[in-house]
């Protein structure tokens, strides 16, 4: 479990129940892993030959729920038509909402960024 990540707009300094990161097969990040750091369940996302990125978390507007959101994560496919694509999971049960793929290759890269839009 590595590049962990928070909703850091409601638990930073405070208590909080999920964590999201990058799953390691070998020395390789190959899955997006949800942890309940006070029970210890787990629930993952993977797909066959695609590398994720760290998975970074955005609220959904108004949110009461700690893990009510969506996790953003670059993942690569090396090989594929399509080398490359932003995925978007449901941050609650962890599945797939949608993807956004792109037709050009995508440098392996281990961190995220997101920056929300200005506020009006």
């Amino acid at each position: 479990f590595e590049f962990p990540q928070i909703n850091y707009s409601k638990c930073c300094g405070r208590k909080y129940s999920f964590a999201y990161g990058l799953g390691l097969n070998h020395f390789i990040p190959d899955r997006i892993v949800k942890l309940n750091v006070q029970t210890k369940e787990t629930w993952v996302w993977q797909e066959e030959d695609c590398y994720p990125s760290e998975p970074l978390f955005v609220p959904t507007p108004g949110a009461t729920e700690e893990d009510d959101g969506v996790l953003l994560s670059i993942v690569v496919k090396p090989g594929a038509e399509r080398p490359g694509f932003l995925l978007v999971l449901d941050a609650m049960k962890l599945t797939e909402l949608a993807r956004a793929e792109v037709n050009t290759v995508i440098p392996v890269t281990l961190h995220g960024m997101y920056k929300p839009p200005p506020s009006r």
